[in-house]
C-alpha cells in the first residue's frame, strides 16, 4: 500500500484479483474505495506513487513495471510505460519512486539484483538498468532525503545503500549486518538521519544512523524486542517523525514506538489487533 497526493490517497495492490484499488481517505480516517484497475499483470505485489503518477511491480509470469496517472481518484495506464525485469524467475520485492521521482527501483529476491529505471516528465519508465546486490536477498528498502536507496539483505540480515545514476545502482554501504535474522522492511526518517528495519525471524527492529553521503552504520541492533514469534513485517514512520509504526503478523497486531535520541524506539501501548494475514502499510 502507499499514500498519495498528501494523503488524500490510498492506493492497495490485490495479487489475488490482478489489480490496483483506489480509496479516498476522508478527514475522519475512514476510506471510500473510488477506483479498481487492472494491473497489468496477474500478480501485482508492490506499488508506489509520485506526484500523480503510480507505478505497480507485478510478480507473476517473468514480473514487469507498468505506470498510470492518478487523477481524482482515479488510474489511467500510461502508454509505453510497462518495462520487464532483469529477467525470468526473478522474485521481486517491492518498488519505489525517488523522492524526486526521477527513478524507479525494484529488487530482485531470486536473482540478487537491482533494477534502475530513469522515468521521464511524463512519467514513462525506460529500460531497467541492472545492478548486483551488495548481499544476497535484496527485500524492502527506502530512500533518504538525499535519494539513497537503503535496502535490506534478507539472507544475511544486512543492509545496504546505494548511489543512483545513469549506470544504475552504486553501492556506499555495503551489507552492514543488523544483528538480527531476516532482514526484510525498511523504513526511514522523515529527517533522513535514521533508518529502522524490521528483522522477522528474530523479533527485533534495528536502526541505523544515515550520514548526508547515504552512508549508513548500525545505531542499535535491538532498538525493539517485538517478542518471541511476533514476525515483523512492514513498517513506516509517521510524517512529524515521532512513531514507528511496524506489522507484527505473528502476534497479530499494529506495533507502535516512539522514536527518541538516538535511533532508540519505545513502545507505545495499546497496539491494536489485525487481522490475519495483514501484510502492507501506509503511514501519514
Amino acid at each position: 500500500m502507499t499514500l498519495a497526493g498528501d494523503g488524500e490517497w490510498l492506493l492497495a495492490v490485490n495479487a489475488g484479483s490482478g489489480d490496483v484499488s483506489v480509496f479516498r481517505v476522508r478527514d475522519d480516517g475512514r476510506l471510500v474505495l473510488t477506483d479498481r484497475t487492472g494491473a497489468a499483470g496477474t500478480d501485482p505485489i508492490s506499488v508506489t506513487t509520485n506526484d500523480g503518477v503510480a507505478y505497480v511491480l507485478d510478480a507473476g509470469g517473468a514480473g514487469n513495471i507498468a505506470g498510470f496517472r492518478l487523477s481524482d481518484g482515479h488510474l489511467r495506464s500510461i502508454a509505453g510505460s510497462q518495462q520487464p525485469l532483469s529477467g525470468a524467475g526473478t522474485n521481486p520485492a517491492e518498488v519505489a519512486f525517488s523522492s524526486d521521482g526521477r527513478f524507479l527501483v525494484v529488487t530482485e529476491r531470486a536473482t540478487n539484483k537491482l533494477d534502475t529505471y530513469r522515468v521521464s516528465d511524463r512519467g514513462r519508465a525506460g529500460t531497467p538498468v541492472t545492478t548486483a546486490s551488495s548481499g544476497p536477498v535484496p527485500y524492502g528498502f527506502a530512500f533518504d532525503r538525499h535519494d539513497h536507496p537503503i535496502v535490506s539483505e534478507a539472507a544475511n540480515s544486512t543492509l545496504s545503500s546505494y548511489w543512483l545514476g545513469a549506470s544504475g545502482a552504486t553501492a556506499i554501504s555495503t551489507s552492514v549486518p543488523t544483528g538480527g535474522l531476516a532482514a526484510c522492511w525498511v523504513a526511514v526518517s522523515p529527517d533522513g538521519r535514521w533508518a529502522f528495519d524490521s528483522n522477522a525471524h528474530g523479533g527485533t527492529i534495528s536502526s541505523f544512523s544515515v550520514a548526508r553521503d547515504g552512508s549508513i552504520s548500525l545505531s542499535h541492533s535491538v532498538a525493539a524486542d517485538t517478542g518471541a514469534g511476533s514476525t515483523p513485517l512492514d513498517l513506516g514512520v509517521s510524517s512529524d517523525g515521532r512513531f514507528l509504526y511496524v506489522i507484527e503478523a505473528g502476534s497479530h497486531a499494529l506495533g507502535g514506538y516512539s522514536i527518541g535520541a538516538g535511533g532508540t524506539l519505545s513502545a507505545v501501548a495499546g497496539a491494536p489487533v489485525l487481522p490475519a494475514g495483514t501484510s502492507g502499510i501506509a503511514v501519514s
